[in-house]
């Protein structure tokens, strides 16, 4: 990772996180090897990405956007779970919409991560006061989040976990 988007937070995630964020890491309750010709039911790919979302989303939970801001590249996309015109092209449009969220009472935790390469699927359970206009699957929100040279390129919303799983791993969304 580049300094210019190294976080102090990041430099000291051995005690932030320590063995509490590697622990986080939930093993999905499906056999991945199978579904998706992963090699490995635990992650494809380095913790690095997984530690900078995790890092960030606190930091979001906090109220804290300059170190969202800092990670997401100047044409970062924020993609709805339907695409349309409300999808976002630039950090700024991006921010905005996380701004608006945040002031809205937008707030959860992460209850599972799973990197395949750059893309890191979150499963995010939102408080029960949290006001969303997006489905749940079982009460939880699931985004993936693609990361390249150490910057957040796109966020990507999905209905559910099949969704996220098969966008993290392929890219694209199943068929319906």
């Amino acid at each position: 990772m580049s300094g210019a988007w190294a976080l102090p937070a990041l430099e000291q995630r051995a005690s932030a996180f320590g063995e509490q964020s590697r622990s986080r890491a939930v093993i999905p309750h499906i056999d991945l090897g199978t579904a998706y010709g992963v090699r490995d039911n635990r992650q494809v790919g380095g913790r690095e990405n997984v530690e900078l979302v995790r890092v960030t989303w606190d930091a979001i939970a906090r109220g804290d956007l300059d170190t969202f801001a800092r990670l997401l590249a100047p044409d970062a996309q924020w993609r709805a779970v339907d695409d349309g015109e409300w999808n976002c092209d630039s950090r700024e449009d991006v921010l905005a919409v996380m701004e608006r969220n945040l002031a809205e009472g937008l707030g959860g935790r992460i209850e599972e991560t799973f990197e395949f390469g750059e893309r890191v699927m979150v499963a995010f359970r939102p408080y029960e006061d949290t006001p969303l206009q997006r489905p749940l699957d079982n009460g939880i929100a699931y985004v993936v989040v693609t990361m390249r040279d150490g910057v957040i390129r796109e966020v990507k919303g999905c209905v559910d976990r099949v969704a996220a799983l098969t966008y993290a791993s392929v890219g694209e969304l199943p068929d319906a």
